[in-house]
């Protein structure tokens, strides 16, 4: 019973002191949290749009009440305390795949971060209904796929190949999209693909 309250507790006591941050702080660190346990302050720049210095200043009091550590080195970076801490944020965050969505393309901008953007539109990919951006997303994979940054596993192809498209193209046509984007090297269903 002590194990449990600790772990939960893990989690509460950082989420009540980000309550308790400047909007735009919060803000940062929900994004971050959509980006993985750990991002660097470049990239976390290039997906929020904002400068690295607004970036250091909005990340500035999650760092000062514990919420997030600071990592130095070649590349600085900043990575939740405890993975708990993202889980609940995560857990809590209703416009996930929207903030997804729109990271995903502000990366998708940056050539060197190709693979980082193709691992935030993976998850929401069926929302991209446009016909031109769903060929630029299906590019991207393709190269990110051919930097073997990413894997993606058999069911999250399969989930995807079953998303609805809203293009108002033919059945054929969604099949065969649906099909590259899930496996953009034509490996086929059986096996894990790389992109």
């Amino acid at each position: 019973m002590r194990s449990l309250l600790a772990s939960s507790d893990v989690a509460a006591r950082p989420l009540g002191r980000l309550a308790a941050l400047p909007a735009a702080s919060r803000d940062m660190v929900e994004m971050m949290a959509c980006l993985g346990g750990r991002a660097e302050l470049g990239v976390l720049a290039a997906a929020t749009g904002q400068s690295a210095d607004v970036v250091e200043r909005h990340l500035a009091p999650a760092l000062g009440n514990g919420v997030l550590l600071a990592e130095t080195g070649a590349h600085d970076a900043v990575r939740f305390r405890h993975d708990r801490i993202r889980e609940a944020i995560l857990a809590k965050l209703d416009t996930r795949r929207s903030l997804q969505l729109a990271l995903a393309r502000r990366l998708a901008a940056t050539p060197e971060l190709v693979a980082v953007a193709a691992q935030q539109y993976l998850p929401v990919i069926e929302a991209i209904t446009d016909a031109a951006e769903r060929s630029h997303v299906l590019a991207l994979l393709r190269r990110a796929a051919e930097q073997a940054s990413i894997s993606v596993p058999v069911s999250r192809a399969s989930a995807t190949r079953s998303a609805p498209v809203q293009t108002g193209r033919t059945r054929r046509t969604e099949s065969v999209e649906r099909q590259q984007l899930s496996d953009p090297l034509g490996y086929g269903e059986t096996t894990s693909s790389t992109i």
